[in-house]
């Protein structure tokens, strides 16, 4: 599903797990899903991606873009559950995350929260 699409009933998917394909940017260490390249400023058309360390995790799996104002901005696809935010500048927040791929130049990259237990 698309960010949009989860962004705009977010009420009808609180607590439930989805799936959300789109553009993850982090920027000053916060990480969020946006749709386009347009809206990679506009966190009122986004999802909080609220990961503990989410930062350093990333370095230590992914190649970050240089040279520009985001860490990163690429394809990803994330599954995990969606909250309400307690970042003041998102509508929603997702959490628990099963699922997080990446693509940075083409080549894929599963994102792993190693400091979490394994099952």
């Amino acid at each position: 599903m698309d960010v949009q699409s989860i962004v705009r009933r977010s009420n009808d998917f609180l607590g439930h797990q989805v799936e959300v394909e789109g553009l993850f940017v982090m920027k000053g260490g916060i990480g969020y899903l946006v749709d386009t390249n347009q809206d990679t400023e506009c966190r009122l058309l986004a999802i909080h991606v609220s990961v503990m360390d989410l930062k350093p995790m990333l370095l230590a799996q992914v190649p970050a873009l240089g040279g520009g104002k985001y860490l990163y901005c690429v394809p990803a696809r994330l599954l995990g559950t969606l909250r309400a935010s307690s970042h003041a500048d998102f509508p929603c927040s997702i959490d628990s995350l099963r699922s997080f791929d990446v693509e940075v130049d083409g080549a894929r990259f599963s994102v792993t929260d190693r400091s979490a237990p394994m099952p």
